[in-house]
C-alpha cells in the first residue's frame, strides 16, 4: 500500500489556469488602481490645504504636510502605472508598492508613539492607516493568488496571461 505525505494538487488545465491567473491580475490591478485613487485624494488634501490639515493635526510646519501630500500625488501616478504593466512586472513592482503601503503604517504607528499628533489628528491618521493596511494587504492576498495561479511544482506559466495585458 502505497503512503503519500503530500497532497497533490488537482491538475489545472491550461485554460483553467489562464482563466484563474487573468482574474487574479484584474483583482491585483484593480485595488492597484483603488490605491491610487485614494492616494491621490488624500495627497491632493494635504497638497493644496495643507495649512488647514496642518492646523487639524496640529504640526507646526506646513511644509511637511505639503511635502508629503506632494509625495503622495506621485506615489499615485507611480502605483497607476504598475496596475498597467505586464504580468511579469506586475508581480515585483505590486510588492514594492505593497511594502510602501506597510511602511506607511508602520511609520503612522512611529508618529503615535512619539505623540507628535492632535487627538483629531490621531483619528485622521488612524482611519487613513487603516485604508492603506487594507489595500496593502489586500494587494499581497491577490499578488499571492496570481503567483498561485501561474506557478505549479516550481514550474512558472507566466505565458498563460501575458497575452492578455
Amino acid at each position: 500500500m502505497k503512503s503519500s505525505t503530500t497532497t497533490a494538487r488537482p491538475f489545472v488545465s491550461a485554460p483553467q489556469r489562464e482563466v484563474d491567473a487573468h482574474r487574479a491580475a484584474t483583482r491585483l490591478r484593480n485595488l492597484l488602481r483603488s490605491n491610487g485613487l485614494f492616494s491621490t485624494a488624500t495627497g491632493l488634501v494635504a497638497a493644496v490645504a495643507a495649512g488647514p490639515v496642518a492646523e487639524l493635526l496640529e504640526i507646526d510646519q506646513v511644509w511637511v504636510v505639503r511635502f508629503l501630500g506632494v509625495s503622495l500625488v506621485v506615489f499615485a501616478g507611480l502605483v497607476f502605472v504598475v496596475s498597467g504593466v505586464r504580468t511579469s512586472l506586475l508581480l515585483p513592482a505590486s510588492l514594492i508598492v505593497s511594502i510602501g503601503d506597510l511602511g506607511w503604517v508602520a511609520g503612522t504607528l512611529v508618529i503615535f508613539t512619539l505623540g507628535w499628533l492632535s487627538a483629531s489628528g490621531v483619528v485622521v491618521m488612524s482611519a487613513t492607516g487603516f485604508v492603506v493596511l487594507g489595500l496593502g494587504l489586500a494587494q499581497l492576498s491577490a499578488r499571492a493568488a496570481v503567483v498561485r495561479a501561474i506557478v505549479e511544482d516550481g514550474d512558472v506559466f507566466i505565458d498563460a496571461i501575458e497575452h492578455n495585458d
